[in-house]
């Protein structure tokens, strides 16, 4: 009995040693072991740029919850689920139906649904527009403030302001320029 006791802690001990493995695989989307060459048909695929496929969103009911992260959820946050990101990673989540876009901060695990690849907050889905439907096709990537700012301004290129001050005692006027 005491050898299977070991024998039951080794195997234990193992699966959680190749757990980090293979999420770090699912998040590189490097084929992990087990997946080989007999891919089955999902209703999720990857793309280059992220990943297409089913999104859903947390009930009303779910406000104040706390999440895997430990943040508390906020109905009117523009947050979401998503099963292998990192906690804080932004995304950029695109519903290709209707052409509205939204940047969403990672913050728990899910969805728990198979077929889904995302769970948004209910701000976030009123912003795509899928509350009526529930359950909507997206377009997910990962968001890079750097790519997605429209103009940035150059390091160092503030504006010259010219001050004018008067002051009671000589009635002149001191010109400053910084």
């Amino acid at each position: 009995m005491i050898h299977l006791r070991h024998l039951a802690h080794r195997i234990v001990v193992t699966c959680l040693l190749l757990l980090p493995i293979h999420a770090a695989a699912a998040m590189l989307r490097l084929p992990s072991h087990e997946e080989g060459d007999s891919k089955k048909a999902t209703s999720s695929s990857s793309t280059a740029n992220g990943q297409k496929g089913k999104a859903s969103f947390y009930s009303r009911r779910a406000n104040g919850a706390r999440t895997s992260s430990g943040v508390r959820l906020n109905n009117d946050s523009l947050v979401c689920a998503h099963k292998s990101l990192p906690f804080g990673t932004l995304l950029l989540v695109k519903n290709p139906a209707n052409g509205k876009e939204v940047v969403v901060e990672v913050i728990d695990r899910g969805p728990h649904v198979k077929g889904r690849i995302i769970d948004l907050s209910y701000e976030a889905a009123r912003r795509l527009g899928i509350i009526a439907a529930g359950v909507a096709m997206v377009e997910v990537s990962v968001y890079d403030p750097d790519l997605h700012v429209p103009m940035r301004p150059k390091e160092n290129s503030l504006p010259v302001l010219e001050f004018e001050i008067s002051t009671p005692k000589d009635n002149g006027i001191l010109k400053l320029e910084y």
